[in-house]
């Protein structure tokens, strides 16, 4: 039986974000509300202010051409205030937590149509955002981290990211996301990581993923995911790190992971596999973490070929699981293993020899 998540751990686990606290004695406060913006050398923070627009605050931010990072926490920006945002021709990080950034269509507002050449880091996390239209960061093109986390979009539409030639991290996890068209992540080749947690992704168009050939770290964990299919991660040969705990898997292709061959960590606890088949993580040299806990998988389930090779791996987590009987052969290439988890399942005996091959064993 699958373990149920405590509402309070939910929460936090979808409450992180980032945060920079500056000492009080050295802002220099640049606004008479209650709730002050501090100037803190090249930085401005401003939190819980009234809606901040070309008067009061925005004056500030218009006039800050040395300014390089900029942090607005649930200021309730105007409409006006993308008129502000003209002279920060050196602003490199840019977070807009917890404010009503949108359109009329719930779409972001046009804050990025000004020209931003230093701007690496976009943070818009907690605004209620529901849409991401095409060609909205169109002058974008430096940015390495855009994070739209804990926000309510439903679908990624073709070209949503177009252009951000330089994107690395793209956050968008705990959204409501069921849908990703074949091209949404069109334009990012350079992508390393993207987080997807917490959505509500069922399906994928296979090409979704065909675009991104740097992929080195792929978060998907906490959807309803119920399968993978043989061509699903075909292109990604460079992925070092893939989640898929907490989905609803019941089926992998036996060749679902056949060319990720520098992956080190593959999570699928939590799902509800049945079997593992032959082969199913051959050719996987450098895999060193493979957790397939809370599971259904029987003994009769498993090829006693399945873990055939796995000379890096170092932890395998098999715990919570319908396991009955133990194959003398079935760890035996498994020279670097360290640590197996094998508590919670049905077995009452464990054949000689049949961790003898085991020698770095430390834990069972």
């Amino acid at each position: 039986m699958t373990s149920q998540q405590n509402p309070v751990q939910t929460f936090l686990l979808c409450y992180l974000f980032f945060y920079v606290t500056y000492g009080h004695d050295q802002c220099k406060s640049i606004s008479t509300n209650k709730n002050k913006c501090c100037r803190d050398g090249n930085n401005l923070i401003c939190q819980n202010i009234l809606p901040l627009n070309n008067s009061d605050a925005g004056k500030n931010i218009s006039n800050a051409d040395t300014l390089l990072h900029l942090e607005l926490i649930d200021v309730r920006i105007g409409n006006e205030i993308t008129l502000a945002f003209d002279n920060l021709a050196n602003l490199t990080n840019m977070i807009l937590n917890y404010n009503k950034v949108l359109d009329g269509r719930g779409d972001i507002q046009d804050f990025f149509d000004n020209h931003l050449p230093m701007l690496k880091e976009i943070d818009l996390g907690y605004s209620n955002i529901e849409s991401i239209y095409p060609n909205k960061f169109k002058h974008l093109y430096e940015v390495q981290r855009l994070s739209i986390s804990h926000n309510i979009i439903k679908e990624l539409k073709n070209n949503a990211f177009f252009p951000f030639a330089s994107l690395e991290i793209l956050e968008l996890q705990c959204n409501e996301i069921a849908t990703i068209e074949a091209g949404a992540f069109n334009g990012l080749d350079n992508l390393r990581h993207l987080n997807l947690e917490w959505n509500k992704i069922a399906i994928m168009e296979i090409s979704v993923l065909d675009v991104l050939p740097n992929l080195i770290t792929l978060h998907l964990d906490h959807n309803r995911i119920n399968n993978i299919l043989k061509d699903d991660l075909k292109y990604l040969a460079g992925l070092i790190k893939i989640n898929l705990a907490e989905n609803e898997i019941k089926e992998i292709s036996q060749e679902s992971f056949q060319n990720l061959v520098d992956v080190v960590d593959i999570c699928l606890n939590e799902n509800s596999i049945s079997r593992l088949d032959q082969n199913m993580f051959h050719d996987l040299p450098e895999l060193k973490y493979l957790d397939l806990s809370f599971n259904k998988i029987g003994t009769d389930f498993i090829s006693s070929s399945v873990f055939q090779n796995l000379t890096s791996i170092e932890i395998l987590n098999l715990e919570n699981n319908q396991i009955r009987d133990l194959k003398t052969i079935s760890f035996r290439d498994l020279i670097n293993l360290q640590i197996l988890c094998l508590r919670n399942n049905l077995v009452s005996k464990i054949p000689p020899y049949t961790f003898q091959d085991l020698r770095k064993l430390q834990k069972l």
